[in-house]
């Protein structure tokens, strides 16, 4: 196994090792974070590495750290050995859109395999509650999670139905403050929303303007965050692109993209 494969691998399969103990144990989020106190050896089982299928082998993991990988690996005498023939060790899986207000539903994710969730909206508080664990190694027992926190959106708009209090804005001139105060609650980064339900059959909502949309995204950079736009029409995409936006959260339904978009997000590494 070449250093860099075995790089990837243990960046990327450390946290999901948890989900093996998780299968063996009851944990509430009200508990103390788990700890590895004994080595753990998954003998001959197969290693996708989040690039290639790997042959059976053997992975030692240490203080929670995998150690070594191999075929004659000197494996500790308390080392607690897992069968993994026939099976594989895959990489923590990330789910990238997800709107998450309790601690068990990170652990349920955990239980999945997903080892990292991105949150498109919560409250802010929650997110920053999740943050300080996090931060702090008391969350292990749950899925690590990035928030928006809360979103861009107009008064009675998209995100305000959800009985959560939401900071909406109805100017250009507003996005300043509104990142600063997304910058101070911690956002890891800024969701956008372009929404009227107009073409999904339901009464229309009051949506964010495009100068709005680009003063949001433009502040967000200036901040070195990224933006991630609600989108679900072809044209909310178009204005989402041509404001400058990271990326698209969803995928409009009611047309083709257009070659002139495929190209403009191409250029632009949306």
């Amino acid at each position: 196994m070449t250093r860099t494969r075995r790089t990837v691998l243990a960046l990327f399969i450390a946290a999901s090792l948890l989900t093996t103990v998780m299968a063996h144990e009851d944990q509430g989020a009200d508990q103390a974070p788990l700890a590895q106190e004994q080595p753990i050896v998954f003998a001959d089982v197969s290693v996708f590495d989040g690039e290639a299928l790997l042959p059976p082998t053997d992975v030692l993991v240490e203080a929670g750290q995998i150690t070594a990988v191999g075929d004659d690996l000197e494996v500790p005498d308390d080392a607690q050995v897992i069968d993994g023939s026939g099976k594989t060790l895959l990489p923590g899986l990330i789910d990238a859109h997800v709107h998450t207000f309790t601690p068990a539903m990170l652990q349920q994710a955990l239980v999945f395999g997903v080892t990292t969730v991105y949150d498109m909206f919560t409250d802010e508080a929650f997110a920053a509650q999740m943050r300080a664990e996090q931060a702090a190694g008391a969350a292990n027992y749950r899925a690590d999670t990035l928030s928006a926190g809360t979103l861009a959106t107009a008064p009675g708009g998209h995100g305000t139905q959800f009985g959560i209090d939401i900071d909406t804005l109805t100017s250009p001139d507003q996005a300043e403050g509104w990142i600063e105060d997304r910058v101070a609650a911690g956002a890891d980064y800024i969701k956008v929303v372009i929404e009227e339900f107009a073409a999904m059959g339901q009464p229309p909502l009051p949506t964010l303007d495009a100068a709005t949309v680009e003063a949001v995204i433009a502040a967000a950079h200036e901040h070195d965050l990224l933006t991630i736009t609600h989108v679900q029409i072809l044209a909310a995409a178009q204005a989402a692109v041509a404001a400058g936006s990271d990326g698209l959260a969803h995928m409009f339904s009611d047309a083709v993209p257009t070659p002139e978009l495929i190209d403009q997000m191409v250029a632009q590494g949306t």
